[in-house]
């Protein structure tokens, strides 16, 4: 017979499902690959000796039991958020503090004109804007870090599924080239294929903006040459009216153009998609309602703005592996 575990080793086993080795659900937990293995091992031990991980090289496959014992983790760590929630929470008075995490061009775009409406019609809420790329984001989500995030992933790459967070679609919108004025198309649409002899202006390696710009020119038939790179779209546009190359950016990214630059669209079907993304059982949380809510407001009025995609909200979904 299990006896209560730890509720921190049913977390690492958790994890462990969703990101196939223990070392990933280490890194995602903030913990060392020995102390996850230690947290697994005790939590065989309580359940009678029972085996739940079966190690092949450096990946793990879980036991029957094992994928059992997460499905009711899943509830258990949902009903705790609500407990939390519930605890802590007065639903009449929303205060506190709350935590939002997000990406930059995604803080300046959204996150930063939601801000004073939901400090005028919330005084008491406490809010901490944290700047983070996805991934991370994620994690912090996932070990109560942040409250809510804003998160993105792009065509041609995979879809991000963290293990107890709900995603709901917030924002689709198509990456577009920066040009020089000497490609100017005279608002043609332009094939990447047609850019396969020119320098390239990319986001920091590593980046998954990065990765999609190297996806779609593999796809269009050339490798790119990427001779610049950076952070920030703003000084990606500026190199592009230096005439240091290329580049593509989301839509939001766009700025006021310098002299010497034009935005043209794609031939073909390229975007990012921005989530709002949430712990599983906290979506009741007065706070995190009136958060959600006044991003999806500021993302309708970016969309407007920019004529693109404003997807009308389906209800959002347990991303789980």
């Amino acid at each position: 017979m299990l006896d209560l575990p730890d509720v921190r080793k049913l977390r690492v086993l958790r994890e462990v499902a969703a990101r196939g080795t223990i070392a990933a659900a280490a890194d995602a937990l903030g913990m060392t690959a020995s102390a996850a293995s230690q947290q697994l091992a005790s939590l065989e031990r309580q359940a009678g000796g029972v085996e739940l991980v079966v190690r092949t090289g450096r990946s793990v496959t879980l036991t029957p039991t094992a994928m059992r014992l997460v499905e009711h983790t899943e509830r258990v760590l949902e009903h705790l958020e609500a407990a939390r929630i519930d605890l802590s929470t007065d639903p009449a008075d929303i205060s506190g503090e709350l935590h939002l995490a997000s990406f930059a061009t995604a803080i300046g775009a959204i996150v930063a004109p939601a801000l004073p409406h939901l400090r005028e019609r919330f005084p008491r809420l406490d809010i901490g804007v944290i700047e983070q790329d996805p991934e991370h984001a994620l994690r912090a989500l996932a070990t109560g870090t942040i409250d809510v995030a804003l998160v993105a992933d792009y065509d041609l790459l995979p879809s991000m599924a963290p293990a107890g967070a709900t995603l709901e679609l917030l924002l689709e919108e198509p990456m577009r080239l920066v040009l020089p004025e000497r490609l100017d198309p005279a608002g043609a649409p332009v094939s990447l294929a047609d850019l396969a002899d020119e320098r390239w202006i990319a986001a920091t390696t590593g980046t998954s903006c990065n990765l999609f710009v190297h996806r779609a020119c593999h796809q269009a038939g050339f490798d790119p040459k990427v001779w610049s790179l950076s952070g920030d779209y703003g000084v990606i546009i500026k190199l592009v009216a230096a005439g240091a190359g290329v580049a593509l950016i989301p839509s939001i990214a766009q700025t006021v153009l310098p002299p010497g630059v034009v935005i043209a669209d794609l031939d073909q079907r390229a975007v990012r998609r921005i989530h709002i993304a949430t712990r599983s059982g906290s979506q009741h949380h007065p706070g995190v309602t009136a958060i959600v809510e006044q991003l999806r407001h500021a993302a309708r009025t970016v969309a407007l703005e920019l004529a693109i995609a404003a997807p009308s909200l389906t209800p959002p979904h347990e991303a789980r592996n």
